[in-house]
């Protein structure tokens, strides 16, 4: 095998697989942090969705019903609606508390899209890819 030009060699800390730098393990700290703020910023403002007023009454449900007849009836997996269930009552059921659990989870991918990034194409890609999932539109509306 023939070495690449200098202008197309990977430093070695750029390689997929590479441990990432303390400068990259801060930026993606700083990315999803920011990706978390985005997704915090005026969740409370809007009205609750008919979907987010199905979840506050469907979670008002007993454990057992969500894990037994609730399989039958509703399609959501009852593992959301058990989090959710034990979310709203640490941080209440009005319109950030309900979607609260959402963005966190939303932000906590960011994390994982590095990773795959990383295993992909070095830590460097992984943090593109991390930034574009912090600043994805569907993800912060």
């Amino acid at each position: 095998d023939k070495p690449l030009p200098g202008a197309f060699r990977m430093s070695a800390a750029s390689q997929p697989g590479a441990a990432p730098s303390p400068r990259i393990l801060l930026a993606l700290a700083l990315v999803t942090a920011g990706g978390l703020a985005l997704r915090l910023w005026g969740i409370g403002a809007a009205s609750l969705w008919s979907d987010e007023v199905f979840s506050v009454f469907w979670i008002r449900e007993p454990l057992a019903f969500l894990w037994g007849e609730g399989l039958e009836i509703e399609t959501t997996p009852a593992l959301y609606y058990t989090l959710l269930k034990g979310w709203v009552a640490l941080f209440g059921s009005d319109e950030a508390g309900v979607r609260s659990l959402s963005a966190v989870l939303s932000a906590a991918t960011i994390p994982v899209v590095f990773l795959i990034g990383q295993g992909v194409a070095g830590p460097r890609v992984g943090l593109v890819a991390a930034l574009l999932a912090a600043l994805q539109p569907v993800q912060l509306h």
